[in-house]
């Protein structure tokens, strides 16, 4: 539901850019995995307790919906909550994330670079009184001022 994709979302977004495809795991990356389960259990209870319904229970149900073939169109929401404690899941998810979004980016930028790109047009060789003044006026502005004391 909206209610848990868009601070989830966000979250990703926000801090997705941070990581890096090394071995080597930063310490602010375990931080930023802490901060995101503890999002994810607030949501989860917050969510449970409108209908009543406990952790154990809830993580039941979603292995059972797991392993239920009929349910797959559901097992990346499922996977979310069974793998949030798993640090190197939440990491491949957060580098993921970060190439999507670069890649969403990029497309955007070479799409608005196609369009902005200017339309070199032929100039008319006749000068006319204005192109002459306008041609003075640019090379006076242009001029070196000189400030004499």
């Amino acid at each position: 539901s909206n209610a848990w994709r868009v601070p989830l979302e966000g979250y990703l977004d926000e801090f997705c850019l941070v990581f890096d495809k090394s071995s080597e795991n930063k310490l602010h990356y375990t931080q930023l995995h802490k901060e995101y389960c503890d999002m994810m259990e607030w949501l989860m209870e917050s969510s449970l307790s409108e209908i009543e319904v406990s952790g154990e229970e809830f993580v039941s149900v979603l292995k059972t919906a797991k392993e239920d073939q009929k349910k797959k169109d559901m097992w990346k929401a499922i996977d979310e909550i069974l793998l949030m404690d798993e640090f190197e899941w939440f990491k491949k998810t957060m580098i993921q994330r970060q190439e999507k979004l670069l890649s969403e980016a990029n497309l955007l930028l070479l799409k608005r670079t196609r369009s902005s790109t200017p339309r070199i047009q032929p100039k008319d060789n006749t000068n006319t009184s204005e192109d002459k003044n306008n041609t003075e006026a640019a090379a006076a502005a242009a001029a070196p001022t000189r400030v004499v004391f």
